[in-house]
């Protein structure tokens, strides 16, 4: 009994009850019997009618019979029972009569089994990237060793050269790691020792899943000693426990859900004591039949009789066995010793493909090998590096440079990054062109990103020039202090996969094809000046159900618009990122509305009608860090589709009487481009996207109605606000153009669909096809760093036709602290930035007109994650009236815009990641949301 989704042939039940008999007859006989009775019940009349396991079948034939007679059997008898002040829980374990014959040999072994308990921990993670809380379990090998699978140990490190580095952790600190040896139900006691360094996983996948890692001695200074492997691996039907840290697993892992919860009574993440057997080796492994979930991974199987390790559990197979790797294999690593330079033991046959790392799904795969800073390191270090000599890098930063050929850049870059390791505050070190006058100039220097309380005291150690590039310093942008970027010019390592379910999604109802056979209506707005007036009408015309997906929901008037519909018996689903919560800090503003005081309000009032859940995001997430989609869908025929969130910056309550006039409306929200459509098929493909979101997140990966994720807080200097340039009004008021329903083209996109090749490959065909306008309006286009990936492609395209066509144009939202290296590392990839880029303050859009006959209008920025793997969605239109119409919206705000004015950053006014419960004075602290949307 395991983990891991597999379709368990009836042959498989069969097997397993059979080999039974021989290895455990006591329990043998009481599942027979109890088959005999369960087989009695299914072919009852009445059951084959009414039974929810018949349901559907109108004649259940004898094998499907057996198979959900030995399916409910298979599940009996193998209890996970809680420690508690390192005792095994037996209270309540009577009622379970069919698990009495395994129980009973634990309560024989207790003496051997309890002394045990203090040598396994929870291996925790106290930074982990989208806040997973532990990662699986270890246990005491060696003196000071703790032995855990390979699966488990690359979630924490990764392989540089001959050693194992620490992974970043969130806000791009190095990963904090322990192991905490209580972890019992309702204690609170603690025995946590730090996780010193990871001395070696093991690198090729198909050997062994086993990974050993240094600990300090646990604070509460117990000696603990280890566990002694079993000379001899352990036979078949040999009794033995599995001591581990089973976590709550999916209904994608455990489909019975129920089974699941009365076995664990809903507590997880705590120690539990597993009873069972070994079994007979199977595809190279020792496997057992011990009740596992995710977290068991790293877990102790001991010999109930002798006290002895016999395995280290890995991984299963749903309702079929247990995987582990014996004794034999753990006992050849400890003697050769492959992290002193001894070879590892020969490789197994080919192991399972489902391991578990808690509570993340799946296997972990080695990482691409990347040079990252280390922030923690001795008070003196002496290093040479190419020749140049570092000392007591922690006082003095004073740079050799000797004599060498000439080196490029990049080159230079990464070679000043290194001798610079020692200084955590040095962030980031980059290539860049040199700036004059607010303009970026032709020269290329090397660009030092320190953090803004520590640029006086680096400053006076940095060289003026290094290897033939003036060293320039400043203030380290936001993205820098969040470890989005490191030294030698590559990404750090983020969400590099999550759990959006591709394969639930291929049929028709969520196409990305383009549409052309479809009569479509449209109406294409802008705002601020049209965004409410539109939106309020769409819902208003909502008369059954109302089905949403939105980034930022905070707008206390459309809160009143949508409590309207329900009062009127309309349904409405919202799917939301967190970032739509009541404010995690401060009393909510003026004209928002408490969501969680209303949304409770409305779950009690319209109980048949409401419904909502907040997106989980990170690995083991629908989407990597944003659910940033504005798409929703009404009574199955329309769609609104908008780059503009529901809060009053977005869609802005302009009173009548100042709505026809541009210095009212310009001041009063985001310039923002929406469409509403009239299509059944394009709402079809969109509502099957939201309300799948809806059931994965709800249903799979447990969403609630409240998120998990704290937010991100900074804290930015007043005197940056006081300094912000006003913009000048639109010269004129756009009114919504009206298309009633006719043929044309149209195709819909969404990330993270395909890991955004869906949208990808139609945004770069729709560059590539660009024969002399290409005009692209966005928020930004965060690029420093990024040197593989769709970005990538997307912007080495945008760069490229940038050289050859007569017009290429960019807006900007203006401010942004990362906006200079952005437009750096634009440069040194082959845009002219002072020619083609210009800034306007308050734009939202996100949009790419194309010779005034194609034009692109959604919510996709322009990052890595934005045009992978966040939840975005985009229209193309071909069709020269609808661009035509945002062509001269572009051409408005393009004369109003402001020319690039890149001085850099003073230090006083550079913001920083919050530190402490209060801002320091001359700070304003908010959510980063917030930052970038100012």
């Amino acid at each position: 009994m395991s983990d891991s989704p597999e379709n368990s042939p009836l042959d498989a039940y069969r097997k397993w009850l059979d080999a039974l008999a021989m290895r455990d007859p006591p329990l043998y006989e009481m599942l027979k019997a109890r088959m005999q009775q369960r087989t009695g019940e299914l072919r009852a009349p009445s059951n084959m009618l009414e039974s929810e396991e018949c349901l559907n079948l109108e004649s259940p034939d004898e094998g499907r019979v057996e198979q959900m007679a030995l399916e409910t059997i298979v599940r009996e008898g193998r209890p996970a029972l809680l420690v508690q002040r390192e005792a095994i829980m037996f209270a309540g374990a009577e009622a379970d009569s069919s698990a009495k014959p395994i129980t009973d040999r634990l309560r024989e072994a207790v003496d051997v089994i309890q002394p045990l308990l203090p040598l396994v921990g929870r291996i925790d993670s106290a930074n982990y990237p989208g806040n997973v809380p532990y990662l699986g379990t270890g246990w005491l090998v060696d003196k000071n060793i703790v032995v855990t699978n390979r699966h488990v140990a690359e979630l924490m490190a990764r392989a540089d050269g001959h050693q194992f580095d620490f992974k970043l952790g969130r806000f791009g600190e190095q990963m904090q790691v322990s192991i905490d040896y209580r972890r019992e139900y309702d204690v609170q006691a603690a025995a946590v020792a730090k996780v010193k360094r990871v001395i070696w996983i093991e690198p090729d996948a198909k050997k062994a899943d086993i990974a050993f890692i240094e600990v300090e001695t646990a604070d509460d200074n117990r000696q603990r000693g280890h566990f002694k492997l079993a000379q001899e691996d352990a036979a078949d039907a040999t009794p033995v426990a599995v001591i581990g840290y089973p976590a709550r697993a999916p209904h994608s892992n455990i489909p019975d859900q129920t089974w699941m919860e009365s076995i664990f009574g809903k507590t997880y993440d705590v120690k539990r004591v597993a009873p069972g057997l070994m079994g007979a080796a199977s595809r190279g492994w020792a496997t057992h039949d011990c009740t596992t979930l995710g977290g068991n991974s790293g877990s102790v199987v001991v010999n109930m009789k002798t006290g002895k390790a016999v395995a280290l559990h890995f991984a299963g197979l749903y309702m079929v066995e247990n995987y582990a790797v014996p004794a034999s294999v753990i006992r050849s690593y400890l003697e050769r010793r492959p992290w002193n330079g001894a070879p590892t033991p020969p490789p197994p046959p080919a192991s399972p493909s489902q391991s578990e790392a808690a509570p993340l799904n799946g296997p972990t795969r080695p990482q691409e090998h990347t040079r990252t800073l280390s922030f923690n390191i001795p008070v003196r270090i002496d290093v040479t590096i190419g020749g140049i000599e570092l000392r007591d890098t922690s006082v003095q930063l004073a740079v050799a440079t000797p004599a060498s050929s000439p080196m490029d850049a990049p080159s230079a870059a990464d070679a000043l990054g290194r001798t610079l390791e020692g200084e955590d505050a040095v962030l980031s070190v980059r290539p860049g062109a040199l700036v004059a006058s607010g303009l970026l100039t032709s020269t290329v220097g090397l660009v030092v990103a320190v953090h803004p309380s520590a640029l006086e005291r680096v400053r006076s150690k940095l060289p003026a020039e290094f290897r033939g590039f003036s060293v320039m310093l400043q203030p380290a942008s936001i993205q820098d202090q969040l470890g989005m970027g490191t030294w030698d010019g590559t990404q750090r390592e983020g969400v590099s996969s999550i759990a959006y379910n591709d394969a639930d999604r291929t049929s028709k109802a969520y196409s990305f094809d383009w549409l052309s056979t479809e009569a479509v209506g449209v109406t294409a707005h802008v705002g601020p000046e049209r965004s409410w007036t539109v939106l309020k009408s769409f819902i208003e015309g909502a008369k059954e159900r109302l089905v949403s997906s939105m980034y930022e929901f905070h707008a206390g008037h459309i809160a009143t618009e949508l409590s309207s519909r329900l009062d009127h018996h309309v349904a409405l689903k919202l799917v939301l990122a967190r970032q739509s919560r009541n404010p995690s800090r401060g009393d909510i503003p003026v004209g928002d509305f408490d969501r969680e005081a209303e949304f409770r309000l409305w779950r009690d009032k319209y109980p048949k009608s409401f419904e909502n859940v907040y997106v989980a995001t990170g690995s083991g997430g629908l989407v990597a860090n944003s659910y940033h989609i504005k798409v929703t869908v009404r009574d199955d025929e329309d769609v609104w589709l908008s780059s503009g969130n529901w809060k009053r910056s977005s869609q802005p309550n302009i009173p009548a009487a100042n709505l026809n006039d541009p210095r009212k409306t310009t001041s009063a929200g985001n310039r923002e481009w929406h469409v509403t459509l009239r299509s059944n098929t394009l709402a079809e493909r969109f509502r099957s996207h939201i309300v799948e979101d809806f059931r994965y997140c709800h249903d799979i990966l447990g969403g609630t109605q409240e998120a998990i994720d704290d937010d991100i807080l900074i804290d930015v200097p007043t005197i940056r606000f006081e300094a912000v340039e006003l913009e000048s009004a639109a010269e004129r008021v756009f009114e919504p153009l009206f298309i009633p329903p006719r043929k044309m083209r149209v195709k819909p996109l969404l990330t993270p669909d395909k890991l955004g090749k869906v949208y990808t490959d139609a945004v770069l065909t729709l560059i590539e096809s660009a024969q002399d306008q290409l005009l692209f309006q966005n928020q930004y286009i965060s690029f420093a760093g990024v040197k593989k990936g769709n970005l990538k492609i997307l912007v080495d395209a945008l760069c490229k036709k940038s050289r050859v066509i007569r017009d290429c144009r960019i807006i900007l939202r203006s401010g942004g602290d990362g906006l200079l290296d952005d437009m750096r590392a634009l440069q040194l990839n082959g845009l002219d930035v002072n020619r083609c880029v210009k800034r306007l303050a308050n734009t939202h859009t996100k949009g790419i007109v194309v010779d005034g006959k194609q034009v692109l209008i959604g919510s996709h920025n322009w990052s890595s994650d934005g045009v992978t793997l966040n939840r975005d969605a985009s229209l193309i239109f071909d069709d020269a009236e609808i661009a035509r119409y945002f062509l001269h919206v572009f051409e408005v705000d393009w004369e109003r815009s402001s020319a690039l004015n890149l001085d850099a950053v003073q230090p006083e006014a550079a913001p920083r990641l919050a530190v402490g419960k209060e801002p320091p004075d001359g700070f304003e602290r908010m959510t980063l949301a917030e930052y970038r949307d100012r």
